[in-house]
């Protein structure tokens, strides 16, 4: 059972980017050491107390990381899904990870830092691969800070919208859809406005015949919604999808 729980484990990271240049006996090691916990919707994967400086492997569902602030209320700092990488910083600077939460059902392993250090920080390829993930998140925090630097409600909103599918938007003949559940709520913690200024913004877009929403909770971007004079965050009109 263990031999076979390995072999999943190490089929779970040769999926991974930062795992793909990484020889394949280190990677054994590595996958016969992390262990893997399963997580329900909602559930708490990562505390702000939690021991710094462990990688944590997203092996399936979609989780938020979230900022309280003063008042409370829930800041939603980035969504991340299957084969993204959690507490990657905290692995440099020993500062304590972001709150996570599961978005929906998931399941996490967490790689020790002992096998990290051993494994990856010796191997140039990883190290680059890290290095771009962390180059790719440091460009989506600089695009979610001008969104939330706008003033307008809309085209905050529009910003956000645009910013999720750009991550978990898949392309139809109808426009794009945001493939996760996005809630008014989750909008308004992303966004950081009211969930009533949210309902009202997306009843708006809905009316004009931008987006369509379904009973899942998930959003399509029709081509009327790329097809705007400001495109600061809507760089590239919709396309329909070749054949």
């Amino acid at each position: 059972m263990l031999e076979q729980a390995g072999h999943k484990n190490l089929e779970v990271l040769e999926e991974v980017p930062l795992f793909a240049h990484v020889d394949r006996k280190k990677l054994a090691l590595i996958a016969s050491s992390i262990t893997k916990k399963k997580f329900k919707k909602g559930e708490t994967i990562i505390q702000t107390t939690a021991e710094p400086g462990c990688l944590y492997v997203i092996c399936s569902g979609i989780v938020k990381l979230v900022d309280i602030t003063e008042d409370g209320h829930e800041q939603i700092l980035d969504i991340r899904k299957k084969g993204d990488l959690l507490g990657e910083a905290s692995i440099f600077d020993g500062e304590s990870a972001h709150l996570v939460i599961a978005l929906t059902p998931c399941e996490i392993s967490r790689v020790p830092k002992a096998n990290f250090e051993a494994f990856i920080l010796e191997d140039i390829q990883a190290l680059r691969q890290l290095t771009l993930a962390l180059c790719s998140k440091l460009r989506e925090a600089w695009s979610q800070l001008q969104m939330i630097q706008l003033s307008d409600a809309e085209q905050k909103i529009r910003a956000a919208l645009n910013l999720i599918a750009s991550q978990y938007g898949e392309k139809t003949s109808s426009g794009i859809w945001i493939t996760i559940r996005l809630t008014q709520s989750d909008i308004a913690a992303y966004t950081g406005l009211t969930q009533e200024t949210v309902s009202k913004a997306i009843n708006k877009l809905t009316n004009k015949g931008e987006i369509r929403r379904n009973n899942k909770k998930q959003i399509l971007l029709k081509p009327g919604f790329f097809h705007k004079k400001d495109r600061s965050f809507c760089k590239k009109p919709w396309q329909p999808p070749e054949n």
